[in-house]
């Protein structure tokens, strides 16, 4: 997934921010799902195992 991901982000010119988000959501929110991660993304609780970039999103 992560590498469709990479291969897809490459060409995001020809595609939507929506898309975009999709991909990002794909490899990391629906990953944590199939894989039954629990306590997985930002909130009170989680674990805080991730890496900060500075940008204003994801696009």
């Amino acid at each position: 997934m992560l590498e469709t991901a990479h291969t897809g982000l490459h060409v995001a010119q020809m595609t939507s921010q929506k898309g975009i988000r999709d991909c990002f959501d794909a490899i990391t929110v629906n990953a944590a799902k199939v894989m039954h991660i629990d306590n997985y993304g930002i909130a009170p609780g989680c674990d805080a195992s991730f890496v900060l970039l500075q940008a204003r999103d994801v696009v």
